[in-house]
């Protein structure tokens, strides 16, 4: 991770007067990649980041992800409200909603509210059958 790639660090506002979380806005969009894989395979902390970092948070960990857009949190809200009862992990990745019903499952991918629906509805039927 290198350090010299950081163009902007801001507080987001959070709401229930809680501690925001920090966005770090980076000069080339392929080193958010690079950070998100480095942060998986070790531990990173507040001084990696920012150099003049107050003793007191210099040494807490820090969890790196990428930011989802508006578009896309409300796109993850509607998969975990529609299809949570039905697939046991549901999680966002490189511009899409993955779904999983068990672990070693494959994952099922939905892009938009159309395939969620559509994902629902499948779900709804497989029930039903079951029932009988």
């Amino acid at each position: 991770m290198d350090r010299t790639q950081v163009v902007n660090i801001t507080r987001v506002e959070s709401p229930n007067n809680q501690d925001g979380n920090i966005q770090v806005q980076l000069k080339h969009a392929e080193n958010v990649s690079l950070w998100v894989q480095a942060s998986k395979k070790e531990a990173v902390v507040v001084e990696q980041i920012i150099s003049e970092a107050p003793v007191e948070v210099a040494k807490m960990k820090v969890i790196i992800r990428r930011a989802l857009t508006k578009a896309n949190k409300s796109l993850l809200w509607l998969a975990q409200q529609k299809l949570r009862p039905a697939y046991k992990y549901v999680w966002f990745q490189d511009g899409k909603v993955l779904l999983r019903k068990e672990d070693k499952s494959k994952p099922k991918v939905a892009r938009s509210e159309a395939d969620i629906e559509k994902l629902s509805a499948l779900t709804e039927i497989i029930g039903q059958s079951s029932k009988r």
